[in-house]
């Protein structure tokens, strides 16, 4: 999941089906709900969306959640950009052999993207347009360790 202003990836989720149980779990780790979420048509979506963040009545949600299709609607080119810069570093990597493994590089990737790569449409990170403020220095990777060490 990004957020669409501050292309600031609020959560992931490694999995190798599309499913809704996957997609709730994706869901789950985002935390709070979105102000308007936009998916692709897979219906696994729709239906984990109504199990976490759910209204009482169905036409409530469509002022909340939107499914588009490709071909019609490019809203989610976002989250498209976002995996295809995740598939460049994977195809680099050659696959992934264990489930765990790749988890950890996701979640590596996440802190890189987020806190450390200068975005190019946004011309800062992610984190500086969200107003997150670390007061990280030159080397950003040692002063998040340092960070998360303390």
């Amino acid at each position: 999941m990004v957020d669409k202003g501050t292309r600031f990836l609020v959560s992931t989720h490694y999995s190798t089906r599309r499913d809704s149980k996957n997609a709730k779990i994706l869901f789950l780790k985002a935390k709070h709900k979105p102000l308007h979420l936009f998916t692709d048509s897979l219906a696994g979506y729709r239906k984990a969306y109504r199990k976490v963040w759910g209204q009482k009545r169905i036409s409530q949600d469509k002022k909340y959640y939107t499914r588009l299709k490709a071909s019609i609607d490019k809203r989610n080119n976002i989250i498209e950009r976002i995996q295809g810069t995740i598939r460049e570093r994977i195809k680099v990597i050659r696959g992934f052999k264990k489930e765990y493994s790749a988890t950890l590089t996701l979640e590596l990737f996440c802190i890189w993207y987020n806190f450390i790569r200068v975005h190019q449409g946004i011309k800062m990170t992610p984190a500086e347009k969200a107003e997150i403020s670390l007061n990280l220095g030159k080397n950003k990777w040692l002063d998040l360790i340092l960070l998360s060490s303390n």
